[in-house]
């Protein structure tokens, strides 16, 4: 089986994963001190012209960092979704991975528009997080296959690693939606591993689909 076209899409979701990252830091960097410039300009006792003629070039910037963000966020979806359609090209199997990812964006941008109704936005909130577990794991089993045909048995078990740590978080994150009912220092605690492992998770996976799509090429 040819997987030039497989290694091309991991790439590219390697880059979406770059993007996603950066995207996600500037634009919570850009709203939190927006919105800290903002507090601090309501509270002071300076003139007022003054004050905000000072906060609107003061988040000027801050804006352009905001947007920038947004847009790789943005970028980064496209990315995913054209390296899984490049993949498919090599593996049909892809493509269900790709109705998947795109039934995950539609429930994730779909809650905007349904705030009236809190429980049914919170479950499409949940249906596209557990949808992009499902298309991250089906990446990588697709992927470790082609890994493994290819005589990268090494690398395929890390990738399928990665699988069982998603796993693990899965699991964990139940436990603390649970008990985080009640609040306790468990549930602080294990809210402080998932985010460990979540971190671990992000870079893990990242360095397999580098090595993943430089192996296929």
């Amino acid at each position: 089986m040819e997987t030039k076209n497989m290694a091309k899409g991991l790439h590219q979701i390697f880059v979406s994963r770059i993007m996603t990252l950066i995207g996600t830091i500037l634009g919570t960097l850009g709203g939190s001190i927006i919105l800290a410039i903002a507090m601090a300009t309501v509270n002071q006792d300076a003139d007022y012209n003054a004050a905000m003629a000072g906060f609107a070039g003061m988040t000027a910037a801050m804006s352009v960092i905001f947007f920038v963000g947004l847009a790789l966020l943005v970028l980064g979806t496209i990315f995913t979704l054209v390296g899984i359609g490049n993949a498919s090209k090599d593996d049909a199997r892809f493509k269900t991975v790709l109705i998947l990812a795109l039934i995950s964006l539609a429930c994730s941008i779909i809650p905007s528009f349904v705030q009236a109704i809190p429980m049914l936005a919170q479950l499409l909130r949940i249906v596209s997080t557990a949808l992009d577990l499902v298309v991250i794991m089906l990446t990588i089993a697709y992927a470790a296959e082609a890994l493994t045909r290819k005589g990268r048995a090494d690398l395929a078990e890390k990738g399928l690693n990665i699988q069982k740590l998603i796993l693990v978080i899965i699991l964990i994150t139940l436990i603390v939606d649970v008990i985080i009912i009640f609040p306790t220092p468990v549930a602080q605690i294990l809210a402080i591993v998932v985010l460990i492992l979540q971190i671990v998770y992000w870079f893990s996976f990242m360095i397999f689909l580098s090595k993943a799509s430089k192996a296929l090429a």
